[in-house]
């Protein structure tokens, strides 16, 4: 089209608006520099792109704007502010598809601005210098994605929501799992979208103007910003996590943290799988090893604790999210919790230290309760995240006063600790436990508001999940080691009731006797005996039965022979062995505690056994020894009652048998039957 075309397009009026459009973008792309800059030409242009109802007219049409343009031309038309009104119209049409070229709508959309420098204002140097060596020649469609990803976009947001949505279409989501030698040209292209429009609007604070469109443009940003924050994702993309993108993702998601804290209508983003996986992979990202000092590592903890309060209801439903995140791995679960402690310590405000500490407590509750998983719980003691926790905590309870309901979140977590401890004790979970101050804490908290429901918690504590561990050898050698005793248990300050007070005093009284059968107690079996013809021996020489591995014979003549008996409860001694998960230590050091017991109270029994029989010779008594409590106990029932207890060995004189057993969750139970008239070995 030469310059005399383009004046006679520009004056006639005999051509619809329509028509001369159409004509324009069709010969857009040809015209030359000259041509372009022809009054007529700019005028028309500005003139047709800015009527509303022909900018409709065209939407709805059959009409393409031009598939390509020059950059030299791109640079002119937009100097020359032809552009603008054409981005309006590709943007709020409903073509979006036909999006020409990606760096006419980088530029078009800088109208404030009147060249490429300024759309690149404020921009790293090697931006610019990126862009512009782009600009200046034909570039592919990749490097028009390119420039459109390190542009500045930070103006006109209202208009490019439809651009937006279409190239970030979930149907076009890489697959999570896909190496980044996978994607293809215009997944990378995409991702480089996802990501600028991350940058751009956490450091230009974007969404403070926008936030009545964000809940429907962050829906499409968390999976494909999920992608890109795979390890992969930055080795297929060739850029390496550095402190700009560190700093633009903690300060946009600690944003959206606190738009999603104002606006309830929208809470809805905070409980999705995409943010989520979000939120753990930049949790991941603050915690690898060479931004883990960083700054914005720390701020970025701390936005994640903010958001990860506000899904942990959902933790449950979005569980395979987060061991996706972290490569399905208990351990590196831990380790970032144990790496998030270590970022706490070194805050300087209280109660940001707190808010994180109690965060990330209440994060790794939750996820535990979830997956239920021995081998998590193992992390835990291993990477010393237990002990970090209860230390942390303990530290809170003791030296600040808390609200009423931060106050009831930790004594929780601590209560948690402490039922982890009880059922993980081989790991060294209560030895942590103990030298953390986590039963400290504990009791401090439930003891500020003395009521009938603290007081039962203490009972439990003491008697429950401590008195459950207690007479384990190795445990009691650590209490030793750390001085455990009543002034380190529980401030005495704290304990202002006759009730409390007794409990302690009982609780320490059992303890000492514990401490005391351990000083006695031999390291090693003095002697063993022949369940036959009850030879003794020291040595080696008796040998244990394969099955249940608790009776010893001389040899095969003396374990033929008490085959007929021991068959009975072999399988039953095995399978209680198997329910105690105990060692071979412990179950020596309870058969010691159990022997010391039984003289002590010996005459005692004697005397209440035979005023049982006296009343009822039929009656079946039993002789209860339960070790889930610190006290030794002595129940009397009837047989039905006993057969629903626990496992039963039989009477014959004073010989008198006694073992630990354990059915289902009862740790340490041992009954002997005594008899009138029933001989039979009774079985639960």
């Amino acid at each position: 089209m030469s310059a005399s075309c383009c004046q006679c397009v520009g004056r006639c009026s005999l051509l619809s608006d329509r028509t001369l459009l159409a004509i324009s973008l069709s010969t857009l792309p040809r015209l030359s520099v000259g041509e372009m800059c022809h009054p007529f030409v700019r005028c028309r242009m500005r003139a047709l792109f800015n009527k509303p109802k022909l900018r409709d007219s065209i939407a709805r049409s059959d009409a393409r704007p031009p598939s390509s343009l020059s950059h030299a031309s791109i640079r002119l038309c937009f100097r020359y502010h032809i552009l603008p009104p054409l981005s309006t119209f590709l943007c709020t049409g409903t073509r979006t598809s036909h999006l020409p070229n990606r760096a006419l709508f980088v530029m078009s959309v800088r109208s404030s601005l009147a060249d490429v420098n300024g759309c690149l204002q404020g921009l790293p140097n090697y931006v610019k210098t990126k862009a512009e060596s782009l600009l200046g020649s034909d570039g592919q469609a990749a490097d028009c994605g390119v420039i459109f990803a390190f542009a500045s976009i930070r103006e006109r947001w209202h208009t490019v929501w439809p651009v937006l949505f279409a190239l970030l279409d979930n149907d076009r989501l890489p697959s999570y799992s896909m190496d980044h030698s996978s994607y293809s040209t215009e997944e990378r292209i995409r991702l480089e979208i996802s990501w600028a429009i991350v940058v751009e609007m956490a450091e230009s604070n974007t969404l403070a103007s926008v936030e009545e469109d964000i809940g429907s443009i962050w829906d499409r940003l968390w999976p494909w910003l999920a992608v890109f924050m795979q390890p992969t994702s930055f080795l297929g993309l060739r850029r390496p996590i550095d402190s700009r993108n560190i700093h633009s993702s903690v300060i946009c998601l600690a944003v959206v943290a606190r738009f999603i804290r104002h606006a309830q209508t929208h809470t809805r983003m905070s409980a999705g799988s995409n943010a989520v996986r979000l939120f753990v992979m930049t949790w991941v990202r603050c915690c690898d090893e060479p931004v883990r000092e960083n700054r914005w590592s720390r701020l970025g903890l701390l936005a994640m604790y903010d958001l990860l309060r506000q899904f942990i209801s959902t933790i449950p439903t979005h569980i395979h999210v987060i061991e996706e995140a972290c490569g399905s791995s208990t351990r590196k679960i831990a380790f970032f919790c144990k790496q998030s402690f270590d970022a706490t310590t070194r805050e300087t405000d209280p109660i940001i230290s707190d808010f994180a500490i109690v965060s990330v407590t209440c994060f790794w509750k939750a996820v535990d309760s979830a997956l239920q998983s021995r081998n998590l719980r193992y992390q835990f003691v291993k990477q010393k995240v237990l002990g970090a926790a209860a230390t942390a905590l303990y530290t809170m309870v003791a030296q600040r006063d808390m609200c009423a309901n931060r106050e009831k979140s930790v004594g929780d977590i601590l209560l948690f600790m402490l039922k982890i401890s009880q059922h993980h004790w081989e790991f060294g979970a209560w030895t942590d436990a103990i030298a953390s101050k986590a039963i400290d804490g504990t009791l401090l908290v439930m003891q500020r508001t003395e009521s009938p429901t603290n007081l039962r918690i203490t009972d439990m504590v003491f008697f429950g999940a401590i008195g459950r561990a207690i007479w384990r050898p190795a445990l009691l050698r650590s209490i030793m080691t750390h001085r455990f005793n009543t002034a380190l248990l529980l401030p005495t300050e704290a304990l202002t009731t006759p009730e409390h007070r007794s409990l302690l005093n009982v609780f320490a009284g059992s303890l000492d006797r514990r401490l005391q059968h351990l000083r006695e107690f031999p390291s090693k079996p003095n002697r063993r005996m022949c369940w036959t013809c009850g030879r003794f021996s020291s040595s080696g020489e008796l040998k244990r039965c394969l099955t249940c591995k608790e009776t010893y014979y001389c040899d095969t003549f003396c374990q033929r022979d008490h085959w007929p008996v021991h068959r009975l409860d072999c399988k039953t001694r095995k399978l209680s062995q198997k329910a105690c998960h105990l060692d071979r230590e412990t179950r020596r050091f309870l058969r010691h505690i159990m022997d010391e017991d039984f003289s002590t109270a010996f005459e005692t029994l004697k005397d209440n056994i035979a005023n049982a029989l006296h009343i009822d010779p039929n009656i079946n008594v039993v002789l209860l020894f339960d070790y889930r409590s610190p006290n030794f106990s002595v129940v009397f029932q009837t047989g039905e009652e006993c057969a629903r207890t626990g496992i039963f060995e039989d009477y014959d004189g004073e010989d008198i048998t006694t073992r630990p057993r354990r059915l289902g969750n009862r740790i340490g139970i041992d009954v002997v039957k005594f008899a009138g008239q029933d001989k039979d070995y009774l079985s639960r």
